[in-house]
């Protein structure tokens, strides 16, 4: 490990002014990982070159066995938590940053689309972003993907980056290796993926559109999540739009919903239904429901 003492050395500019720098997409061509579980995640199965490491001196010893999977020439920087602390501008509690290489991201839908269809032998899945500038919500939604088994996951220009730090720790360290390309509209990405062969589904709280548990699962399912101006635009180029149960005028669910459409996808068939017991009442209503749970992360 290579000692730092003092803030402005500038090994470890990369590291500088975190928060400033996410807020003004001020890394360039970098992203910044926190914590240990996304930095072994980044070691393990990221699909993204590792630049640097730069921990609090008290976590080498904790630390020594995922840091034994350290490329050997990346340098890892340590320093003392109040020079740590400096560098970042707020206290860095967890005493684990690593610096990537972002690389080609933006490659748009029809690249991503070819690398999935050349992963035999499964049928794809892809879960597709539009107009989502919450990081929490495209975390959120990346985890979501690689808990149901998603393939690979498009957004559209509108999106914001996943790759941002803290879209990084919601999604459990799922975008450093779940494929991912963003670029282009929402529309162009419906285009690519039905010209690909994927049936479409778009998610919406709409009256008028199909329960979700009322389609047949295709071999090639695209789950779209479109969300504000670009809603309505999706829409109109989707042959299935599927609606998430709610009840009365609840349709908070939106960044939950491309979880159901995953579950939906991959769940086994639903067995034959039994005849509910006489003045029974389950825990989704009133009335009984026997539908099976749907457990969202």
């Amino acid at each position: 490990a290579i000692r730092i003492l003092v803030a402005n050395d500038p090994r470890v500019a990369p590291y500088t002014s975190i928060r400033e720098k996410d807020l003004t997409s001020g890394h360039g061509g970098r992203f910044i990982v926190e914590g240990k579980v996304t930095l072994e995640t980044l070691l393990r199965r990221g699909r993204f070159a590792v630049e640097s490491l730069f921990l609090c001196e008290t976590r080498l010893e904790p630390l020594s066995e995922i840091l034994a999977h350290v490329p050997a020439n990346v340098p890892v920087y340590v320093a003392p938590q109040d020079v740590m602390d400096a560098v970042a501008g707020f206290p860095m509690h967890r005493g684990v940053l690593a610096c990537g290489i972002k690389g080609d991201t933006t490659a748009g839908a029809h690249r991503i689309l070819r690398q999935v269809a050349q992963e035999p032998p499964l049928p794809s899945t892809l879960l597709m972003l539009s107009d989502l500038s919450n990081h929490d919500n495209v975390g959120a939604c990346f985890r979501n993907a690689a808990a149901f088994g998603a393939d690979a996951v498009l957004l559209d220009t509108q999106c914001c980056d996943p790759l941002y730090r803290k879209a990084i720790r919601v999604s459990s360290g799922s975008t450093l290796w779940l494929p991912f390309a963003q670029g282009g509209s929402g529309p162009e990405m419906v285009r690519a993926a039905r010209d690909a062969g994927y049936t479409v589904w778009a998610m919406t709280p709409r009256a008028d559109a199909a329960p979700l548990a009322s389609l047949p699962v295709p071999d090639k399912p695209s789950c779209s999540a479109p969300k504000g101006r670009a809603c309505r635009t999706i829409l109109s180029h989707q042959p299935f739009r599927c609606a998430s149960p709610c009840r009365g005028a609840l349709t908070a669910l939106t960044w939950q919903r491309p979880g159901l459409s995953l579950w939906r996808t991959f769940s086994p068939p639903e067995p034959e239904k039994k005849t509910p017991p006489p003045n029974r009442r389950g825990r989704c209503g009133n009335a009984w429901c026997d539908a099976p749970p749907v457990v969202l992360v």
